[in-house]
């Protein structure tokens, strides 16, 4: 088997990077705690602009209210979507293994990103596809980009 874990967090955060960079935004990371840190260098590496990185510098209390402030959040299946979708902030969710129809984001202004392939969703920490996390690698920036930019004039349409 392929381990998918850390590596796929960090090209999901890696193609949010390079998102921000080509909409002109401030990227801010948060990839959780000190133990994340190796995640978080893996992301700074694959970003295409300046990333502001507190992973391991904040508290998990803390997150209602960064993400409360946050235009936009580009996040792959996980806590923080949940909790951008609670407090009102625009959630663009890269799903790989995953389905979005069973964990969220919940609430209207989301956006769910997936690439059918016939094994997906798998639910596995492990890929066993032939062409490993395809489901995920398939996403491209330029898809999470569209999608930003689609919510954005949304939300701007709707003031």
């Amino acid at each position: 088997g392929r381990a998918g874990g850390a590596l796929a967090r960090a090209r999901v955060a890696g193609r949010a990077g390079r998102a921000g960079a080509r909409l002109g935004g401030q990227v801010f990371q948060n990839a959780g705690g000190p133990d994340e840190r190796e995640v978080s260098a893996q992301v700074r590496h694959l970003a295409t602009c300046p990333v502001v990185d507190l992973t391991g510098h904040t508290a998990i209390g803390f997150l209602p209210a960064l993400l409360s402030k946050a235009c936009v959040l580009i996040t792959n299946d996980s806590g923080p979507m949940h909790v951008a979708a609670a407090v009102g902030t625009p959630v663009v969710s890269i799903f790989g293994p995953t389905s979005a129809v069973r964990t969220g984001p919940y609430g209207a202004g989301h956006t769910a990103l997936t690439h059918a392939i016939p094994c997906r969703p798998c639910f596995s920490r492990i890929c066993r596809h032939a062409v490993p996390m395809e489901c995920l690698e398939s996403i491209s920036p330029e898809q999470v980009v569209a999608a930003v930019v689609a919510q954005q004039s949304c939300r701007m349409a709707s003031r």
